[in-house]
């Protein structure tokens, strides 16, 4: 018999996926590379390294409790699985039961009458069986799950490396409604400094086309529902800040850290999502919080474009549509995995999930049925794109990106030219470019013509985490002003590029550890970007300056403009979410 590093590896992948152990899965697939073995796993049934396990566990006490003969020992006591790989513990049972590997000095104690030692208690507790004595979890070779210091999180990757997504789903959870409400505060603190740095120049406006975007029909998959979720009101009043004030205002109430925020399109309320089951929607210091499975991680969510509702989606492989006052309205069933992302199309009728069960699918918005499953990658789906209301763009770790549309039954694009797996996925306003970034250091922009990249965006030395295009050029409601593209990487660095030449025009740098998130203003004559360094920059991408700093508690997961530029948020590791209110600093920077 002999033993294989990749068959052990693939054995504890699926100890840590049966057991739900969800990250620690993750991580473990990453850095073992389960998705490139060549293994057939409906061959291989549940539960296995705990068989195995327990067989080796009852070969080692079938060395102490039998006889030379065969005959089982009466008085022996099972071993625990901590005491089977300790020589001494064995030795010395082996030594005192008179098992087959007994020395030659026992055997002639024996012989010679002598009274043996007594023997020494089981560490097992009485009743327990050798499941019972199984250790609750496998260590992977690296604890480094998600953010760099200190949590869990349910973000696609970690700060200190970027976690992959486990290749296999689990089973489907029962979704229970949370019974107890969050209690919300709203607190005041003042932590913004102005900085400057040096300054670089604009870009060329480029040039862009629309694309056709109408919509084939398909049949609906009808869909289960899980038991209800809820939601709950807990008000609280908050002052908002004057145009003279700089004081930043701290959302509280989620009981874990807060991984996503976004805008209302269309008024100043504000969601958030966290890893204690549940979203806020937050109204004047007023929090309605949306109750999903119970510690389960809120991990995206996206307003439709009139503002009217609200998705969800999180770990327990379900995703929700609520409306504004927090009524939960479809619960959406399907994906056999945690669900990463989630968006709305342009006109609203249908909704798009990615997943870690390496499909995405199109949602019925209506009726909460699935209008259509994409299952073309062949490793979790990590995010996901509409280009208007039909044709969208999923991101892999399989390092491909395909292009697809609703009631096609293939891909019309299959884009292939990263190294390592694909993080973010973003269309241009205008819809004829997508920009993409991976774990291969490398930003790509794409077009709608051709099949192979453009430009490849080389100037970060680490992953980059996530892009974003400003809201500017044509097709925008500032056609005049140029067309910018933002990255963010874990070099803790933020980039502005030139997308005509793919050529960085400036490197924005001040944040001493991995950026999360970027945010262009309206008009993008500022970019916020959110770091682990527990700090929000605000620069003007005018001259590449910063222009002002927070620095609040704790690694920043997400920034966000409001829908007029005055506002932005940010949501936390330390389970806030804080609002700037930077009216005062534009009208000075005017």
């Amino acid at each position: 018999m002999s033993v294989q590093s990749d068959d052990l590896n693939f054995l504890i992948f699926r100890y840590l996926e049966e057991s739900g152990f969800v990250h620690s899965a993750f991580t473990f697939s990453r850095e073992s590379n389960i998705q490139h073995m060549n293994v057939n796993s409906s061959v291989v049934p549940a539960g296995a390294l705990i068989s195995i396990v327990l067989k080796g566990l009852l070969y080692t006490e079938a060395e102490i409790a039998l006889n030379e003969d065969g005959t089982q020992l009466t008085d022996h006591e099972p071993l625990t699985l901590l005491e089977s790989v300790q020589p001494e513990v064995v030795s010395t049972r082996q030594r005192y039961q008179g098992g087959p590997i007994a020395t030659q000095a026992a055997s002639s104690a024996a012989t010679n009458n002598t009274a043996s030692a007594p023997r020494p208690a089981a560490v097992a507790s009485p009743g327990a069986d050798k499941e019972a004595c199984v250790p609750a979890a496998v260590a992977p070779r690296s604890a480094k799950v998600k953010s760099e210091a200190h949590v869990t999180t349910p973000s696609r990757k970690s700060a200190d490396s970027i976690s992959s997504q486990r290749a296999k789903a689990e089973p489907k959870v029962k979704v229970e409604p949370r019974p107890t409400e969050v209690s919300v505060a709203v607190e005041r603190t003042a932590s913004i400094t102005a900085v400057s740095t040096a300054a670089t120049t604009t870009p060329e406006e480029p040039r862009e086309v629309a694309m056709d975007e109408s919509v084939a029909t398909g049949t609906p998959t009808p869909a289960m529902s899980p038991p209800a979720a809820q939601a709950s009101t807990a008000p609280t009043p908050v002052t908002p800040p004057s145009d003279t004030d700089c004081k930043a205002s701290v959302l509280r109430g989620h009981t874990s850290e807060v991984f996503i925020c976004a805008w209302n399109p269309r008024t100043d309320a504000l969601a958030s999502g966290a890893g204690d089951g549940t979203a806020c929607i937050w109204n004047n210091g007023e929090a309605k919080v949306l109750h999903h499975q119970r510690d389960t991680e809120v991990t995206s969510l996206d307003w439709n474009n009139d503002g009217t509702l609200l998705a969800t989606a999180s770990y327990d492989h379900y995703a929700r549509v609520w409306d504004q006052q927090g009524k939960l309205l479809h619960n959406l069933c399907g994906h056999q995995g945690p669900i990463f992302v989630i968006k709305w199309n342009r006109k609203g009728t249908f909704l798009l999930t990615g997943s870690v069960d390496h499909t995405a699918v199109v949602w019925d918005a209506q009726t909460g049925q699935i209008k259509q499953q994409f299952a073309y990658h062949t490793a979790p789906c990590l995010d996901i794109d509409w280009q208007g209301s039909s044709i969208f763009a999923t991101c892999s770790q399989d390092q491909s990106i395909h292009i697809c549309r609703v009631g096609y039954d293939k891909p019309l694009k299959v884009l292939t030219g990263h190294k390592d797996e694909v993080n973010t996925v973003r269309w241009s306003p205008g819809g004829n470019l997508l920009a993409s970034c991976s774990d291969d250091t490398t930003a790509k922009l794409w077009t709608t013509r051709d099949d192979s990249f453009i430009h490849s965006l080389e100037r970060h030395t680490r992953e980059i985490y996530t892009i974003k295009w400003s809201k500017t050029g044509p097709f925008t409601q500032f056609p005049n002003a140029p067309l910018r593209l933002a990255t963010a990487s874990f070099d803790s660095t933020v980039r502005l590029w030139d997308v005509e030449r793919g050529e960085s025009e400036s490197c924005l740098r001040g944040h001493g550890e991995a950026v999360y998130s970027v945010a262009f203003s309206p008009d993008a004559q500022l970019l916020a970007s959110g770091s682990f360094d527990n700090c929000v920059h605000l620069w003007s991408t005018r001259d590449a300056k910063l222009v002002h700093k927070y620095k609040g508690n704790s690694g920043v997961f997400e920034v966000c403009f409001n829908r007029d530029g005055t506002k932005i948020a940010a949501s936390s590791a330390d389970h806030t979410v804080t609002v700037l209110d930077i009216r005062y600093l534009q009208n000075r920077l005017q």
